[in-house]
């Protein structure tokens, strides 16, 4: 006899209703939805799935006073199993040396026109990031560059800054690189991400090194593959390992924020290069 799995719709829910409490756990680094990990291979019992930054026995949690993580929870009438799993997140950035009006033998962080996602781009008092791919107002159809709030706004941005590409890492000349404005931008529970107007250069829709554009959002589902193309990792692909994360990171000048999230691990069949994503 087998037992029924609970639906994704009623753990999405427990994770959206409760995950948040699970953060301040002081062990746990997140929380989300995937399959159980036993023996060091996935099984497909899907589960709730914390994170922790290290693993340790029941024995030693209660020596230091920690709780110990519950071995199941009951979520629509019916009692999901756990698992916890060694992780820890951080937003990344890699700090390249400036140019110093020198352009750059890199495409991707030298000005481009049109310019596409793919391609270097920031605030123009931050560093250097990736343009993710164009976006439309639902009210005005206006396009928009797509990109992480740490990208586009930053702890010292502000609505209304100029954005530069390629960003101010990649080509310090920035006053003649402005190609529109930040328009809007959001951290926290519903994502890390910011929207640019695109008013000094056309644009192109197709990713840069993929040549297909974003038309359609899609709810990632486990075991996806994706592929990204990024100004510093360039064409990797991957594999979603959780749905419905929710992990706490600290932004450099805003402190901590609970950011819902998927997880994305290597695809064994398309290692990236140095283990990036």
């Amino acid at each position: 006899m087998t037992t029924k799995q609970p639906s994704m719709e009623s753990l999405k829910q427990f994770i959206r209703r409760s995950g948040t409490s699970y953060l301040r756990h002081p062990s746990v680094t997140s929380i989300g939805i995937g399959y159980k990990i036993k023996g060091g291979k996935k099984k497909r019992d899907l589960c709730v799935q914390f994170t922790v930054g290290k693993k340790a026995v029941p024995q030693a949690l209660e020596a230091i006073g920690v709780p110990k993580l519950p071995e199941a929870i009951r979520i629509g009438g019916r009692m999901v199993p756990t698992d916890v799993i060694e992780r820890n997140y951080d937003h990344h950035f890699k700090l390249i040396k400036n140019l110093a009006h020198a352009q750059s033998l890199d495409e991707r962080k030298s000005v481009v026109d049109p310019i596409r996602p793919g391609v270097s781009i920031n605030n123009i008092v931050g560093t250097a990031g990736t343009a993710g791919c164009v976006v439309y107002d639902a009210a005005t159809g206006a396009p928009y560059l797509l990109s992480n709030w740490h990208v586009l706004n930053g702890h010292s941005g502000k609505v209304g800054d100029p954005i530069v590409q390629p960003g101010p890492y990649d080509d310090d000349r920035v006053q003649r690189n402005v190609v529109g404005k930040l328009v809007r931008s959001y951290v926290g529970i519903a994502g890390d991400g910011a929207i640019a107007s695109i008013d000094g250069r056309r644009l192109e829709t197709k990713i840069y090194k993929l040549d297909v554009a974003v038309n359609q959002i899609g709810e990632p589902e486990l075991n996806d593959v994706v592929v990204k193309s990024g100004r510093t990792t360039e064409v990797t692909y991957g594999k979603v390992n959780r749905v419905h994360v929710i992990t706490s990171i600290d932004y450099d000048g805003i402190g901590s924020r609970d950011i819902g999230c998927f997880e994305i691990g290597p695809d064994e069949n398309r290692p990236a290069r140095n283990h990036q994503i």
